[in-house]
């Protein structure tokens, strides 16, 4: 499969000879930064006891309202199926779409991907 897609050698190039360079120095310079940030925030964790007092009073409140921490704790759940229910519609609507438009023209309907 890798040989179907790959470019023979007296095939020009698609791309300028430098794009390849330039793509390479943008990643290394957003993993540095990525690295740069990352270590940022390990040290702001390690040294930030002055957020204890907070951290403990947030977890009081979670525990003496648990509802709300179990609300918390699902809400990305709820989310994340409230977009599949969207893309869910939006292609129920476009099949419905393809068999109207298929049944305007008298054609077969198109197979059904699974």
């Amino acid at each position: 499969m890798a040989d179907a897609t790959a470019v023979p050698a007296e095939q020009p190039r698609k791309y300028p000879r430098g794009a390849f360079k330039r793509a390479a120095g943008m990643l290394a310079l957003a993993s540095v930064l990525a690295a740069l940030c990352a270590a940022a925030v390990f040290a702001f964790v390690a040294r930030a006891d002055f957020l204890t007092g907070a951290a403990g009073a947030l977890s009081r409140f979670l525990f003496d309202h648990a509802w709300l921490a179990v609300a918390a704790a699902v809400s990305p759940i709820f989310a994340a199926l409230l977009v599949g229910f969207g893309y869910m519609q939006r292609g129920i609507a476009r099949r419905a779409a393809m068999k109207a438009a298929a049944a305007a023209r008298g054609l077969p309907l198109p197979p059904r991907r699974t």
